[in-house]
């Protein structure tokens, strides 16, 4: 309730009372004669109940209105708590997307030589030829116990793996920035936003076996919380 309506329904409770004080000196004092007396114990009378009363919604009502600034106060934190947030999702996305332009390489899939970008491999759908440009763990496990760990980081498999390790870092980090941001706002319009943006990205680190974490919207998990189903 606002302190507004608080302060108008004291008030109008003030006036009742003063008029049933009203009632009562009437009934109690008028079939007599009036002498000033009979005032003076009727001031008494109001000032004793009325008093009271004014002081309790007044003090009820600052107790609203404190509580009132309270609660917009934390909102105008929870505001620049998102827009804090939203600076860190930004910046993030700005890193993918440099990692990804400078990530321009020749490799060869199936005995083919394929110029590739690493926007091509992360997230165009018709780019059949991605996992020659994001290698899996295994993949390099074998190469440099091929050649006993001597291994050029100038090699296209080695600058690969490092780029995408390196996104994979951002993409763990952007997924906990925009969950407490969905969070905060009560949306998960962020979350929507990047997996759309990321998904076929995601999904192919996930199949070469990186460790980019399961992104799941706001709405997905709480209706796994109420249905009981573990997240991953």
């Amino acid at each position: 309730m606002r302190p507004f309506t608080i302060v108008l329904l004291g008030l109008l409770l003030v006036t009742l009372l003063g008029f049933a004080a009203l009632l009562v000196f009437k009934i109690s004092v008028l079939p007599t004669e009036i002498e000033p007396a009979h005032f003076a114990a009727y001031g008494t009378l109001i000032g004793g109940v009325l008093t009271p009363m004014t002081i309790i919604v007044a003090a009820f009502a600052l107790l609203q209105r404190e509580r009132a600034h309270q609660a917009e106060m934390k909102n105008l934190q929870s505001q620049s708590n998102r827009l804090d947030l939203m600076r860190f999702i930004q910046k993030i996305e700005k890193d993918i997307q440099n990692a990804l332009d400078k990530l321009t390489i020749n490799v060869t899939y199936k005995q083919e030589d394929i110029h590739a970008t690493g926007n091509d491999a992360f997230l165009n759908l018709t780019f059949l030829e991605w996992p020659a440009v994001i290698p899996s763990e295994k993949q390099v496990k074998e190469r440099l116990n091929a050649s006993n760990g001597q291994v050029s980081r100038n090699e296209p498999l080695i600058i690969c793996y490092e780029a995408f390790s390196t996104i994979t870092i951002y993409l763990n980090s952007l997924r906990q920035y925009c969950e407490e941001h969905d969070r905060l706002s009560g949306t998960n319009m962020t979350t929507l936003y990047f997996l759309r943006k990321y998904r076929i990205g995601i999904q192919r680190l996930s199949d070469q076996g990186y460790g980019v974490h399961k992104w799941k919207p706001m709405a997905q998990q709480n209706a796994q919380a109420d249905t009981g189903v573990p997240s991953v």
